[in-house]
């Protein structure tokens, strides 16, 4: 319901996002279901970080290398899955195996206490949801194209009700305490959470499979068109829709550009909710269970923001809402610095900047989508360069921390600088290739400009007979 009811109501007054969205239902929302599996996994890592810290012997700089060793399995899960679809095809069949795979690392995880084997696991874990993130994104991408901005907001929205319910998971079985995790003889609850998150991938496992026979089943039974001509002349509703897009050396730099922007926007994302417990534990001697409905207040927010992306994509412009989303953030995280002894800061300056960041990634990538091809390998560049963002920055903000707690906010901050002033030049550039390099759509050309002098003449004189252009 929460995903589906949102593009519903606002899909009414698009006809053909709706017609795709009642022919694709199912689809979407087992894209859907697999982002909120591949949140849930994410966003268990920080409320669990200081009990994995003491599970593996290691320190929160060691586990911050682990962190980037997840990103390094991201990325090289997105590049693998990215040249699959590209050259095999079949993203449903390795979507599901993705799932099982990291289903199946998450169920192991609390058995590792050895910190190498531990990094392995997650690594091997990463790498399966790094192609979860790049094939769900690409069969959406494929399937809605033009229509693409509300329903890639809805399903990254998934990926934020995840990241709720993982807190909400692990909430009661962590120990109120700031000394429950020291020493050998810990409390072990922790693991529940880790294996219920597991299992509950166990029925999108089985929904996907029952789904892709279906698929393959009624590729048998596809009825012929009754007029073949007439049916490759007709346009679809993707060519009816599709934009005018960049070809060459000047979609090759956007592409470069957005990368970048990427790498540093997904870094603060993630690092934010990797560390805001720790941080809130660290600075404001919070108890782990406060600190985690921190987390969990970050999240949700997360999930408030892309709950509305999906109405806002609708009337808003894809770089407006970027724009006002970066302004937010760099607000945010300089209260947050400035009044680093405030609990009062860190819970509202969690939400808002939950909801800021959470609209970010899905709006800058539907806006590049209008004039650039966005297929499986483009996209696996991306991903590449958001998880490159997401080993590198969070690692930086964890040795900041380790340093001192506040020095996360102040690396956030910079980062966020640096996200904003690039997402300025990105759109500068973008504007003069479209100026330079595009033609105007046909709609645009015929409502949107009005006739000259000559042409008002042509139509005058056209009526009189013997006069005409020629004439003219």
């Amino acid at each position: 319901w929460v995903l589906t009811r949102p593009v519903l109501l606002a899909m009414t007054a698009k006809p053909p996002a709706m017609a795709l969205l009642r022919q694709h239902l199912e689809s979407f929302l087992l894209d859907s279901v697999a982002f909120i599996h591949m949140g849930s996994i994410v966003g268990v890592v920080g409320p669990t970080l200081i009990p994995m810290a003491a599970q593996t012997h290691t320190s929160l700089y060691e586990q911050a290398v682990v962190l980037a060793l997840r990103s390094v399995g991201f990325f090289l899960g997105s590049i693998v899955a990215g040249q699959i679809f590209d050259r095999i095809g079949k993203g449903n069949e390795f979507l599901l195996l993705s799932l099982f795979a990291s289903s199946l690392t998450t169920f192991l995880m609390p058995f590792i206490p050895n910190v190498y084997l531990f990094g392995i696991l997650s690594l091997v874990q990463s790498l399966a949801l790094g192609m979860i993130d790049n094939l769900a994104q690409v069969l959406l991408m494929r399937t809605f194209q033009a229509n693409l901005g509300p329903f890639l907001q809805a399903i990254h929205c998934g990926f934020g009700v995840g990241c709720v319910i993982a807190p909400l998971i692990t909430g009661p079985f962590l120990v109120n305490s700031k000394d429950a995790y020291t020493g050998d003889d810990f409390d072990q609850q922790y693991k529940n959470a880790f294996w219920i998150l597991s299992l509950a991938c166990v029925p999108t496992m089985i929904w996907l499979a029952t789904y892709i026979y279906r698929q393959r089943k009624a590729v048998g039974y596809a009825p012929l068109e009754k007029d073949p001509e007439q049916a490759a002349d007709k346009p679809t509703i993707e060519e009816e829709n599709k934009p005018v897009l960049l070809q060459g050396p000047p979609a090759t730099k956007l592409i470069a550009i957005m990368a970048i922007f990427l790498f540093l926007y997904v870094g603060c994302e993630t690092g934010f909710g990797s560390y805001v417990t720790t941080y809130a534990v660290k600075q404001l001697d919070m108890t782990q269970q406060t600190a985690d409905i921190v987390n969990f207040v970050y999240w949700l927010s997360f999930v408030l923001g892309r709950l509305a992306g999906i109405f806002l994509s609708l009337r808003v412009l894809p770089n407006l809402m970027v724009r006002a989303d970066l302004l937010f953030c760099t607000v945010t995280l300089v209260l947050l610095f400035v009044m680093r002894d405030s609990q009062t800061v860190l819970w509202i300056g969690s939400a808002i900047y939950g909801i800021a960041v959470a609209t970010v990634y899905p709006s800058a990538v539907a806006w590049l989508s209008e004039r650039v091809d966005v297929g499986g390998k483009v996209l696996s560049y991306l991903v590449t360069a958001a998880c490159a963002g997401d080993a590198l920055i969070p690692m930086a903000e964890g040795f900041a921390m380790n340093s001192h707690p506040v020095y996360f906010v102040g690396v956030a901050m910079c980062f966020v600088v640096l996200a904003t002033t690039l997402f300025v030049v990105l759109e500068l550039v973008m504007a003069r290739m479209v100026r330079d390099h595009c033609k105007p759509p046909r709609e645009i050309v015929e409502l949107g400009t009005l006739p000259s002098r000559d042409d008002e003449a042509v139509a005058l004189c056209a009526d009189e007979p013997g006069v005409g252009e020629a004439g003219l």
